[in-house]
């Protein structure tokens, strides 16, 4: 005879991995449908890539995550990258990285 709290839990985990599933589904299938702007990282980066040594910095005009197959899975990507100098003069850039 099972007991009614382990009835309980065992639904209980059933519908947590079953909940879980069905997230890691729909991640996965909005990541793969096309490029996701994660535009709010972009600050971060541009802040972790300054060079005031040098007076460089980077200007990062959005951050995606995009399905880069299933050799590399995810990827992070940085689009229209500019490297800056001081007088906010453009050194190099790229479209994506």
């Amino acid at each position: 005879m099972v007991k009614p709290a382990t009835k309980v839990l065992v639904r209980v985990l059933a519908a947590g991995l079953a909940g879980g599933a069905a997230v890691m589904a729909a991640a996965t299938w909005l990541i793969a449908a096309g490029p996701i702007s994660v535009a709010f990282l972009s600050p971060y980066f541009e802040r972790s890539l300054r060079f005031e040594d040098a007076g460089l910095h980077v200007a990062i005009g959005d951050t995606v995550l995009a399905w880069g197959g299933w050799q590399r899975n995810v990827d992070l990507r940085a689009v229209n990258v500019r490297v800056l100098d001081a007088g906010n003069n453009v050194l190099a850039s790229a479209p994506e990285v």
